[in-house]
């Protein structure tokens, strides 16, 4: 099933790897934990696999679209379980 166009989805990933860098900053958790890496280590992974896929905003043009969805699905369920856990361990939580 096809959502959106490759070259859409190619040229949202920018953005998102900006947004994700900028974002223990924007969410005033910059203290060097685990709130501030992940998602700095995430941006900069989506800046590296976005530059790899073979299709119309490709940079190195490496791997099949499959393989960069792949990559984009597992880096998503990362950052959401690493998420969950940061919010668990949060002392507002409790």
């Amino acid at each position: 099933m096809r959502i959106m166009p490759t070259w859409l989805h190619g040229m949202l990933d920018y953005p998102l790897a900006a947004l994700l860098i900028a974002l223990p900053w924007l969410g005033g958790v910059a203290d060097n934990g685990p709130a501030m890496r992940v998602p700095r280590v995430a941006g900069i992974a989506i800046l590296i696999i976005r530059s790899l896929p073979a299709y119309e905003t490709g940079i190195i043009r490496l791997i099949p679209v499959s393989g960069h969805l792949a990559v984009d699905g597992v880096m998503g369920d990362e950052v959401d379980v690493l998420g969950r856990d940061n919010e668990a361990e949060s002392p507002a939580a409790v």
